[in-house]
């Protein structure tokens, strides 16, 4: 009896030497690995360690599936209390066991990998980053060990990485200096493992808009008319009725010289950065054309200039959804049995599903239209006003629509719609900068003309202008030279 439990003891004994052996040949070495502890499961991509004992500088581990087919653990390090490595993330979730390899190769058990889940939920982007401002990201979950990249959405993927801070509302991100326009993908690493928060987003310098200049000039030629320019002021005189006060203001009104500014805005703003107020005017003759008032979502607006008794806006309000008008309430000033009242009404802004752009007005009431914006391949063309022809020519991301800015300035818009554009509220503007227009045509059988757009640094349009030679509106026939010149200020 002695004898047969001495055999049980050197066979147990036995045993819990070679669990991790590589084979059952006594003159095989035993698994250099004691003590150690293998975690049953593990997340993809996520971190991993065993304790144990006796791990050198060299050791490796692996994990084996099924198959049979090993892949070593990323980011390995031998520490004093085991070894701690990353699970790789091109590995599948399934039952995989843990080799060693120090001097030989150990198995030392099993361990289930289980897909990562994302930490973060909720999470909401911008639809375009300011490069030059704080990436305010929004989303539950974010800690102080999250990292945040913009990464290149090309085939380099470049990445560069965001001072990221947690706050109330997810994360705030400081953006360095040196990172180009173009557009990226905004990647999460947590514990180890990318989540891609956002694809494809456009980024660009951030600039307000802050003026709007409208400005004609021209040269007159007026030797293309027998006897000059007293022939011309002759003319004129017969065709007024020989008024002469009359025939005066004409010649002034259609030939004087020089560049004359038809129209000037100034948009200011308050220390928070939202407007506060449109200027018309020039220096000291500028005065408020509309002052503004925020609530939350909701912006007020009030015409200055209203004059009572006067058809016209007198007031508006919007209601902002992600940046965007989504609603509109608009005091008409209406001449109803010759009367000047109020006639109030509230509409509905949409916007095309594809480019984001605002295509229209419609009453809220009945659902009728009200107003349509005409976009062709996502440029706006004011029914044909304004062609382009070069699909090179693009905007700065964050800047007016130029086209829809002029027709705006020209009063071609109501006063809200073309304020809405002024302040970036009516959605993405043109993909691309006019190249001619018929803005100034005299009819519609006069060819377009070319405009030059000039962009600073940034690709914000500076200006924007046109003009070609042409005889005089009264058929007179004085060889006219003009150009019409709309110029636009941007501050950070």
């Amino acid at each position: 009896m002695r004898k047969l439990w001495l055999m049980l003891l050197i066979g147990c004994t036995a045993g819990a030497f070679t669990a991790c052996s590589d084979g059952d040949d006594d003159q095989k070495p035993s698994c250099p690995i004691t003590e150690y502890t293998v975690p049953s499961t593990a997340e993809i991509g996520g971190f991993y360690t065993v304790t144990g004992k006796g791990f050198e500088a060299s050791a490796q581990l692996f994990l084996r599936n099924a198959s049979g087919t090993e892949t070593a653990a990323a980011d390995q390090t031998v520490t004093a209390a085991g070894i701690e490595c990353t699970v790789p993330s091109t590995l599948t979730a399934g039952v995989y066991t843990v080799v060693v390899k120090q001097n030989g190769s150990w198995d030392l058990g099993p361990v289930r990998l289980e897909a990562a889940q994302n930490p973060v939920s909720s999470v909401v982007l911008p639809a375009a980053i300011k490069l030059n401002k704080t990436l305010e990201i929004a989303g539950n979950g974010f800690t102080s060990a999250s990292r945040i990249f913009l990464e290149t959405a090309d085939a380099a993927k470049t990445r560069t990485e965001l001072t990221a801070v947690p706050s109330s509302t997810g994360i705030s991100c400081t953006i360095p200096d040196g990172v180009a326009a173009g557009t990226y993908n905004v990647i999460l690493k947590h514990n180890n493992i990318d989540w891609t928060l956002g694809e494809n987003i456009p980024a660009a310098v951030y600039k307000r808009l802050t003026g709007i200049s409208y400005a004609m000039s021209q040269t007159c030629d007026f030797s293309t008319v027998e006897g000059g320019v007293e022939a011309v002021k002759a003319i004129l005189l017969e065709m007024v009725g020989n008024d002469q006060e009359m025939a005066d203001m004409y010649f002034e009104m259609l030939f004087s010289e020089g560049t004359n500014v038809v129209s000037q805005l100034s948009l200011k703003y308050g220390s928070d950065n939202r407007v506060t107020a449109v200027q018309q005017g020039e220096g000291a003759d500028a005065a408020d054309w509309y002052t503004f008032s925020f609530d939350g979502d909701k912006v007020s607006a009030l015409n200055k200039m209203y004059e009572d008794g006067e058809p016209g806006i007198r007031a508006f309000s919007w209601v902002l959804n992600d940046g965007k008008v989504e609603s509109s309430n608009v005091d008409f000033m209406r001449t109803v049995s010759g009367e000047v009242v109020s006639r109030p009404a509230d509409f509905t802004w949409t916007y095309d599903a594809v480019n984001g752009q605002c295509t229209g007005v419609v009453y809220q009431s009945n659902g009728s239209n009200y107003v349509s914006f005409d976009f062709e391949n996502g440029n706006y063309t004011a029914d044909g006003m304004f062609e382009y022809g070069d699909a090179g020519k693009k905007n700065n991301i964050f800047g007016v629509d130029v086209a829809k800015a002029i027709a705006g300035v020209t009063t071609s818009l109501d006063d809200d719609h073309a304020l809405a554009c002024f302040l970036g509220y009516d959605g993405k503007a043109s993909l691309n900068l006019p190249t001619a227009t018929m803005f100034d045509a005299m009819s519609e059988d006069d060819p377009a003309k070319a405009v030059t757009c000039t962009q600073d640094g940034e690709g914000y349009v500076t200006v924007a202008k046109w003009g070609g030679v042409g005889m005089d509106m009264m058929g007179i026939g004085v060889k006219v030279t003009s150009e019409t010149i709309f110029e636009f200020t941007y501050a950070e």
